[in-house]
């Protein structure tokens, strides 16, 4: 339907209550892709998924088939947004997040999450799975936790063991910056450093 407005072409529904605007169906009648009046875009489906506005849904037999493919020929782009996801309330308890898996129950899907922070330089990105919290965490100040969402260092480790694991000669190097020791501390559960190794050679 054409009209006087911005648009060059329009469709619009004629039954207040019809359950899709535009429908595409197949030889067999199957619908391919639709448009609902609500504003949802299913292809491959005859609803939407969780409320989604776009729901595609495949039948790929693995291997190179891909769902969804997003692509871009321009090769002079330094950064290319394939896939842009904002959040109008990124907070502390809000973020933007992209999951990933085959359904949304514990152990049976993941996610990566952008967190922010009234702090700059405590805004972070979480890598998890579902219902069993966030596992790593890289925030602006460039510090990770494992296990810790607000790491105190570059390396922050909380309720768990680190092992390194090396096929041949393999070594932890402490280098000196120049102004400070480096050094190892290992405290017990009151805080107290019980045993320290510094570069400088006095250790206990």
């Amino acid at each position: 339907q054409g009209d006087d407005h911005d648009d060059l072409f329009s469709i619009r529904a004629v039954n207040e209550h019809a359950l899709n605007i535009i429908n595409f169906t197949g030889d067999t009648a199957t619908s391919m892709m639709f448009i609902s009046g609500s504003g949802q875009i299913g292809i491959g489906t005859t609803t939407s998924g969780n409320n989604s506005t776009l729901h595609v849904s495949a039948s790929s037999t693995g291997g190179s088939d891909s769902d969804v493919v997003i692509s871009n020929t321009k090769t002079t782009a330094q950064f290319h947004r394939g896939l842009l996801v904002l959040h109008p309330n990124i907070s502390n308890t809000n973020s933007g997040l992209i999951m990933f898996g085959n359904a949304e129950s514990s152990g049976n899907s993941g996610h990566i999450s952008f967190v922010n922070n009234a702090s700059d330089g405590s805004e972070s990105v979480r890598i998890g799975i579902f219902a069993k919290d966030d596992l790593v965490t890289v925030t602006g100040d460039g510090n990770v936790g494992i296990g810790q969402t607000d790491p105190a260092d570059k390396l922050d480790v909380t309720n768990g063991n680190v092992r390194v694991r090396v096929g041949g000669a393999g070594a932890i190097h402490l280098q000196n910056d120049g102004s400070n020791h480096s050094q190892i501390l290992a405290n017990n559960n009151g805080g107290t450093t019980t045993v320290q190794l510094k570069t400088s050679g006095i250790s206990f």
